[in-house]
């Protein structure tokens, strides 16, 4: 119990259930409920209402859909905070009449006709699979011709704080990624500017070691020998293509 509101489940729970008995003194009947999730919605969580009695009449809220008799329909029913919604029931004749209004809805609609049965009492239980707030207000015999929702609870706060520290949260994790990121970009640097001084280094090693005098004469030896080479190529080939006619020759005057 909290502010006075009957909390089935909470956003804390996981696979958690609940059930309470509230005995029936007069008709109508109004039940201000809640259904409210986190970050993640969890669509397994429902809400059971059965009139108590003889014969039990129940009909269950899941998301987005009250089901009853094998029947359902398609209506909102969870909100992001503390939002109401009405669950009715009054007797018309031979027929017990089901009523809902949805969250920030003064409209209370017919979503369905029980036949007339002795009631003695009302059941509601409750079931979450990963955190969802299930909460019944209040009960009354007469639905409120003004709306409730100005009116901010403590447990309003406490979940906009809980969601705040969750955000707090998630930004130190990313911050405390992104300055490892940081780290591992300023690594990769490091590691390639050593690199770098490394190859000037061995390079500047290597100008040191051999004079630049010494560079330049085995520059100037070697392009000699590349001109003597070439010219004795040249020389080779003019020899033998001479050779090569002159047999020419011979050959003709031997025929």
């Amino acid at each position: 119990m909290i502010e006075g509101h009957q909390h089935f489940t909470s956003i804390r729970d996981s696979k958690f259930s609940s059930t309470c008995y509230m005995d029936i003194d007069a008709w109508p009947i109004f039940i201000e409920l809640e259904r409210y999730a986190g970050r993640t919605i969890d669509k397994s969580a429902h809400m059971n209402i059965t009139l108590s009695g003889p014969t039990p009449l129940s009909l269950t809220i899941s998301q987005s859909r009250i089901y009853w008799n094998g029947a359902h329909v398609g209506i909102p029913t969870m909100t992001m905070l503390e939002h109401s919604m009405w669950l009715g029931f009054s007797i018309q004749g031979d027929e017990i009449v089901v009523q809902f209004a949805p969250p920030e809805s003064r409209y209370m609609g017919v979503i369905g006709h029980w036949p007339l049965i002795e009631v003695t009492g009302v059941e509601i239980s409750a079931y979450t699979e990963t955190g969802m707030e299930q909460v019944v207000r209040r009960i009354v015999s007469e639905w409120p011709s003004e709306a409730q929702d100005s009116t901010v609870f403590r447990k309003t706060i406490r979940e906009l704080e809980r969601r705040i520290k969750h955000l707090e949260d998630d930004i130190y994790t990313l911050d405390e990624k992104n300055k490892r990121q940081d780290n591992l970009h300023n690594k990769h640097l490091k590691d390639k500017y050593d690199q770098q001084r490394r190859v000037n280094e061995i390079h500047e090693d290597l100008s040191t070691a051999i004079p630049h005098e010494k560079v330049a004469q085995l520059e100037f030896t070697f392009r000699a020998y590349a001109w003597v080479f070439a010219v004795a190529v040249l020389i080779g080939v003019y020899v033998s293509w001479r050779m090569y006619k002159r047999q020419q020759k011979l050959q003709r005057w031997t025929l």
